[in-house]
């Protein structure tokens, strides 16, 4: 109800009982104020303490000028005087009682409504946690099944390429065109699938790292200087990095093929062109951000490098598939599913993260984070 609304709510209520005690004179002479009563409580009620100090004020001049002798005047007897005193302190008790219950119930009403918003919000966090809980657990499990996958196969491949090799030094005496073409695509063959060991094994974090203290300046010059020769026209490159950053201790080179990963899968993220931006920060991981983002990395300070994109975006359940070994969205013959995955793992095994942030038509954000280093 507006204000407006409530204040002449207030004069209606009085307008009423003034005419409901002269249409009841007769019977209401010795106590005209009883009328008056019901409509400080409502204005009160529902209009609240200036409502109902107006309706207060309205009747006692009504009752004075109309229903008191003598009438018509606002003048009045001792007896009269005093019964008119009467009524306004009561009127006035009852206006501050009811006021006062108005604001404990709108007080109330707002703590339960922001009591509410919190739990659906917390619940919100904690589902989305436990989800992020699910797909750490589902990741971990498909580590380890690529891990021993890529052990036995590497095992096979060392079979393979040593026989191949002993049947080339063989064919050397008497060499066979045609015998040593197929050794050569035995040995091409081998070694592609020598590189997704490698891709499986970096997916898993079991592939070897060289962790040095390295600067991020560095590491993101080298990527975008790479990528800056990569991009075609209709996508423009820029670049964000925050100066006097700490350093990280990590496989620069490593780190270097990750980022490139996420460059490349923001790039086909805009087949019709966009923006993409490659920047560095220095975040503080607390609870509130823990919660917030629904990530498992202790508290303290990271290094961030974000890759964004304003490209066509993802779902939810793609985000949360987006780091599984041979998945991919792209069309087929165009990816094997693997760059992402060994960019989880390489940041994983480096005592980081990937937090991914993105919605259908907006684009999307990869945020890796890794530990500053505090030497």
């Amino acid at each position: 109800m507006t204000r407006p609304l409530r204040y002449g709510l207030a004069l209606a209520t009085v307008a009423v009982s003034g005419l409901t005690t002269a249409a009841l004179w007769q019977w209401l002479a010795p106590t005209p104020s009883i009328i008056f009563i019901p409509a400080v409580l409502v204005s009160a009620l529902y209009g609240g303490l200036g409502p109902g100090l107006l309706a207060t004020g309205a009747s006692v001049a009504t009752l004075a000028y109309f229903f008191l002798p003598p009438y018509f005047s606002f003048s009045v007897g001792v007896a009269d005087g005093v019964r008119l005193g009467i009524y306004l302190l009561t009127t006035l008790v009852i206006t501050s009682l009811v006021s006062a219950r108005r604001e404990v119930e709108a007080a109330h009403q707002a703590l339960t409504q922001e009591l509410e918003t919190r739990v659906r919000q917390r619940t919100e966090e904690l589902v989305a946690a436990q989800q992020a809980l699910i797909d750490a657990r589902h990741l971990e499990s498909v580590g380890r099944l690529a891990a021993g996958m890529a052990h036995e196969v590497n095992n096979a491949l060392q079979v393979i390429v040593g026989a191949s090799e002993t049947l080339r030094r063989d064919s050397w005496s008497s060499p066979d065109n045609r015998q040593m073409t197929l050794l050569d695509e035995i040995q091409v063959g081998c070694a592609r699938a020598a590189t997704l060991v490698k891709q499986l094994l970096a997916f898993s974090r079991r592939q070897p790292l060289r962790p040095r203290p390295s600067e991020p300046e560095t590491i993101v010059n080298r990527v975008t200087t790479t990528v800056r020769r990569r991009l075609p026209d209709h996508v423009r490159l820029e670049v964000a990095s925050a100066d006097a950053l700490p350093l990280i201790v990590a496989d620069a080179d490593k780190l270097e093929i990750a980022l490139l990963q996420l460059v490349n899968n923001a790039r086909d993220a805009m087949p019709t062109g966009g923006v993409l931006k490659v920047s560095t920060s220095l975040v503080d991981v607390g609870p509130a951000f823990q919660v917030r983002h629904a990530c498992t990395l202790p508290c303290g300070q990271y290094i961030e490098f974000a890759v964004a994109d304003s490209g066509v975006g993802m779902s939810d359940v793609t985000a949360r598939r987006i780091f599984e070994p041979f998945f991919t969205t792209k069309p087929f013959g165009n990816g094997q599913g693997l760059g992402l995955s060994m960019a989880y793992g390489t940041v994983k095994q480096s005592g980081g993260d990937i937090l991914v942030e993105t919605r259908p038509g907006s684009g999307s954000t990869f945020r890796v984070l890794l530990p500053a280093s505090t030497a």
